[in-house]
C-alpha cells in the first residue's frame, strides 16, 4: 500500500516537472530557428527543474527504483506532449545525471 502511494507521488511530481518545462519550450520548437532565441530562457527553466527534482529526491529518499520511475514518467509525459525523442532523451539523461549527484 505504501509503495502505491509513493509511486503515485513520484508520478505526479514527474508529470508536473515535464509540464513546467513544456510551459517554457513548445513541442516542435526544438528543431526550429526559434530554438536559439528560447535556449537561454529554457536553460534557466531546466536548471530550476533539476533543482526541484534533486530536492524531491532528497526529501523522499529515492533509491534506484524511485529515480528510475521519476525519469521514466518524466520521459513519457514529454513524449505524449509531442516532443522529439532525441530531445526527450537528452532531457531525461540530464535529469538522471542530476538525480545521481551527491
Amino acid at each position: 500500500m505504501l509503495n502505491r502511494v509513493r509511486n503515485k507521488e513520484i508520478d505526479e511530481f514527474s508529470k508536473a516537472l515535464a509540464r513546467e518545462l513544456a510551459d517554457h519550450f513548445q513541442a516542435g520548437q526544438e528543431k526550429t530557428s526559434s530554438m536559439n532565441k528560447a535556449t537561454k530562457k529554457f536553460g534557466a527553466a531546466v536548471n530550476r527543474a533539476w533543482s526541484k527534482a534533486f530536492d524531491f529526491k532528497q526529501k523522499h529518499r529515492l533509491g534506484i527504483y524511485g529515480k528510475a520511475r521519476l525519469a521514466n514518467t518524466f520521459k513519457w509525459e514529454l513524449r505524449e506532449m509531442g516532443y522529439e525523442i532525441d530531445f526527450v532523451d537528452e532531457l531525461t539523461k540530464g535529469l538522471l545525471i542530476n538525480l545521481n549527484r551527491k
